[in-house]
């Protein structure tokens, strides 16, 4: 990562993302793919956001992304890594428990699938089968709602390669006023 210069202000972009973290570097690749000049800001002296491991004192905190569900071909997160790379990415399995919670000695699985997790939380916690089957229902809608806002519109990101972009240029000055 190079470190920021007045130089880089001679330049002219069509878009400066503020910010190297997933939603950052995913922003500019797409940009960029796209034709557009991208300059990415990032304060922090590594870039990534929440993507790396940091340490206090004895600790380290692995504070990045670790899993990642529904990676098949027509998944709204298969669809941006296959857009932004230059090859489909192919994916291992995890296994069948992807992962375990351990709380106050009760052990939880979380086993791959949204129907086998859907069956094994309700398993857990058989009282709260309607709220828990409501906020699958709910993930299920969000998923399914438009995903790229240009200022007026919302769009479907199979619609990417339709899109014509507006860019606005504001000052400091209108950011004040």
């Amino acid at each position: 990562m190079k470190k920021y210069t007045s130089e880089y202000s001679k330049h002219k972009y069509d878009a400066i993302i503020i910010g190297s973290g997933l939603g950052g570097l995913t922003t500019a690749a797409i940009l960029a793919k796209e034709g557009k000049k991208v300059l990415v800001l990032e304060r922090h002296f590594k870039g990534g956001g929440f993507t790396h491991v940091f340490k206090r004192k004895k600790y380290e905190w692995d504070i990045g992304l670790h899993y990642l569900g529904d990676l098949n071909q027509n998944e709204f997160v298969s669809k941006i890594f296959n857009y932004i790379s230059t090859d489909p990415l192919h994916w291992e399995s995890m296994g069948e428990i992807y992962d375990v919670a351990i709380i106050e000695g009760d052990k939880y699985e979380f086993p791959s699938g949204k129907e086998n997790l859907i069956s094994k939380l309700i398993g857990y916690f058989p009282d709260e089968s309607t709220a828990i089957n409501k906020y699958f229902e709910l993930i299920k809608k969000s998923l399914n709602a438009p995903v790229i806002f240009d200022g007026r519109n919302l769009y479907d990101l199979d619609k990417l390669n339709e899109m014509k972009f507006t860019y606005y240029s504001i000052g400091r000055a209108d950011i004040i006023n």
